[in-house]
């Protein structure tokens, strides 16, 4: 077995592992070659979801879209293909809607075909596989991203302290986007 089967054959056996009433799991293999355009579509989204919470309406609309796409209750996270489906039907902002699907489609679909290939794991999308044992975890899809005002008891100030020390939240505007949803 070579390392991409292993690693999707690891997922699978984690998450049968468990008893979905007692503990409700997920487990994700991600193509980490595939970072810099995961931060490249995750800046295009930030950069248009910021521009458009200037406006009160959108503000609303878009932090009860991420509220919508929080990973479990009390976590500061949301799913990010799931944010990306809400956005793609409920906005009005055509940007916003381009960047969401390109980002959401990066996400699930492999850029090439894959038949033939599982040996050496060539042609995956980033999320090589996502496994879970629970329906109450069906939304989620293998990628999260920190959104602190979806679970309001998070400590947003000495989050962000250690928060802007990621390479991703200094490379891209999703971290003041995330903290001017938690503080509005």
């Amino acid at each position: 077995m070579v390392p991409a089967e292993f690693g999707t054959y690891i997922v699978r056996r984690f998450c049968e592992s468990y008893q979905a009433k007692q503990d409700a799991v997920s487990l994700t293999l991600l193509d980490l070659a595939h970072t810099t355009e995961l931060a490249e579509h995750a800046a295009r989204l930030a950069k248009r979801l910021a521009i458009a919470i200037g406006d009160p309406a959108s503000l609303s609309q878009i932090a009860n879209l991420f509220s919508r796409s929080q990973t479990d209750s009390g976590r500061p996270y949301v799913d990010v293909a799931d944010l990306c489906v809400n956005l793609v039907r409920e906005s009005d902002d055509a940007e916003i809607i381009a960047a969401a699907t390109a980002l959401g489609d990066f996400l699930v679909s492999p850029p090439e075909k894959v038949v033939g290939l599982s040996e050496t794991g060539a042609g995956r999308s980033l999320v090589v596989e996502h496994g879970r044992n629970a329906g109450r975890l069906a939304r989620l899809n293998g990628v999260s991203l920190y959104a602190p005002h979806v679970a309001p008891d998070t400590d947003v100030d000495g989050a962000e302290t250690f928060y802007e020390k990621f390479d991703f939240a200094r490379q891209n505007a999703w971290k003041d986007l995330v903290h001017a949803l938690a503080r509005s």
